[in-house]
């Protein structure tokens, strides 16, 4: 079995003594790995480092994407329309990108699910989609443990639920990298991300929590 792409980009990320160790001491194949490299990674690096490490090897949103959404921003210094261009992108991905039907997008509405979140004083959240290619299977399933299954965009994730194997919880910083490089990118400044609920921690969905580093609404 090939090493997934997302271990090639932690391989990327990591110091060389580092990433020789992993490679030398660690089998980096398959779904059951996934909790080795993270007791690994816990091991070598430091609580920051592990989290550096971990934002850089997130999936990455569009860069042209976020360059319109840092323009809304940037008209008035407003992170609400930063959001409702964000919100623009996310409906037109589900009805023209993914082509739903009407019902499904109601429910993913209705769920308050997707990239623009809901923002409270200074701290967006926001929960992921079901993953795009599971969207109408995940409405359509009833069973709590199958609809957690069907959730994560995250092919480490996805791979280990099917095989009933553990994640670990710490695993998700990945997820919340991809929500920092969007707002950081929005606004020219750091921001915290905060994991709320995971699939790893017993979640049934995946939520984070933005919190701005500065004033701005």
């Amino acid at each position: 079995m090939p090493i997934s792409s997302w271990i090639l980009r932690l391989l990327d990320e990591l110091p060389g003594e580092t990433r020789e160790t992993l490679l030398k001491d660690n089998d980096l194949e398959g779904a059951e790995a996934l909790e080795e490299i993270m007791a690994f990674l816990a091991d070598h690096l430091s609580q920051e480092e592990f989290t550096e490490v971990m934002h850089a090897c997130s999936c990455s949103y569009p860069a042209e994407k976020v360059a319109r959404a840092r323009e809304a921003y940037l008209r008035n210094g407003s992170v609400t329309e930063a959001m409702d261009e964000l919100r623009d992108q996310f409906m037109n991905a589900l009805s023209v990108g993914m082509q739903l039907d009407g019902e499904i997008i109601r429910g993913i509405l209705d769920s308050s699910w997707g990239l623009p979140g809901t923002l409270s004083g200074n701290t967006i959240t926001v929960t992921k989609i079901p993953r795009s290619g599971n969207l109408r299977k995940y409405f359509l399933e009833n069973e709590p443990d199958q609809r957690r299954k069907l959730y994560c965009h995250c092919a480490q994730v996805s791979g280990a639920l099917s095989q009933d194997l553990p994640v670990p919880e710490r695993f998700c910083e990945c997820g919340a990298g991809f929500y920092r490089h969007i707002w950081e990118g929005i606004l020219g400044r750091p921001v915290r991300v905060e994991i709320v609920e995971t699939l790893a921690a017993g979640g049934h969905r995946c939520t984070f929590a933005i919190h701005l580093s500065d004033e701005g609404k």
